[in-house]
């Protein structure tokens, strides 16, 4: 169990530094800027994918939660979205129209973080 989470902890400090520098990167070789904080953007999503992975991997060595698991996972990507949207509502419920990049640039993450958060949850309840 110390070995996963210490992977979990590992991929997901990786993808933080990484993808963000690379995302950065981008942004900069196309001179293109957005309006909000990249890091912080990646950080919430380096955190709770995180702390979901460790729920699971947690959840899954007790009996009762066994066949519940589906269940909870799909409502941890609700507690997510709405999470999100509480801590970027000036980001996300402003008056200012974003740019097609800046959509871009927020839906990036998402797609990263929540693709290594699947692939870690399915190798937990392939165990089950």
């Amino acid at each position: 169990m110390v070995k996963s989470v210490l992977t979990y902890l590992l991929v997901f400090t990786f993808l933080f530094f990484g993808g963000q520098w690379l995302h950065e990167y981008i942004l900069d070789y196309f001179q293109k800027s957005i309006s909000y904080p990249l890091k912080d953007i990646y950080l919430f999503h380096t955190i709770f994918s995180m702390l979901i992975c460790v729920l699971f991997l947690l959840l899954s060595k007790t009996q009762k939660f066994k066949d519940q698991l589906g269940f909870i996972y799909l409502s941890t990507l609700l507690l997510k979205i709405i999470f999100f949207a509480i801590i970027f509502q000036n980001l996300i419920f402003n008056d200012l129209i974003l740019s097609t990049m800046e959509r871009v640039s927020l839906l990036i993450p998402v797609i990263i973080f929540l693709s290594f958060e699947v692939l870690f949850v399915s190798k937990i309840l392939k165990r089950l």
